[in-house]
């Protein structure tokens, strides 16, 4: 069995999180099963209209979703630095995400 590690900053940044794992052994994919095709088709075209460059993170869904997460961990530091501050706790730690 593999291991799969989730790095701590992970958590830190989307601490409500929920990951799913499905390990599937012995399993026949080459049954062209209709339904399932269409399904991978029109997910394929939906996400199209998303995904328009080919260097992924030159699309804008995915800069503005690198920007979002910039600003919660500007919010999370600037929280626990004031957090600190009200309870006198030393707040010289240089906070790294």
């Amino acid at each position: 069995m593999q291991n799969i590690i989730i790095d701590d900053k992970f958590w830190d940044i989307f601490p409500d999180a929920q990951i799913n794992i499905l390990i599937v052994n012995d399993i026949d994919n080459h049954d062209q099963n209709e339904d399932y095709v269409k399904m991978l088709n029109d997910a394929q075209i939906a996400a199209k209209q998303y995904i328009t460059r080919d260097v992924f993170s030159e699309n804008e869904i995915i800069q503005n979703c690198v920007k979002y997460i910039k600003v919660l961990r500007k919010r999370r530091r600037s929280f626990i630095y004031r957090s600190f501050i009200k309870t006198g706790i030393s707040a010289k730690r240089n906070w790294t995400y």
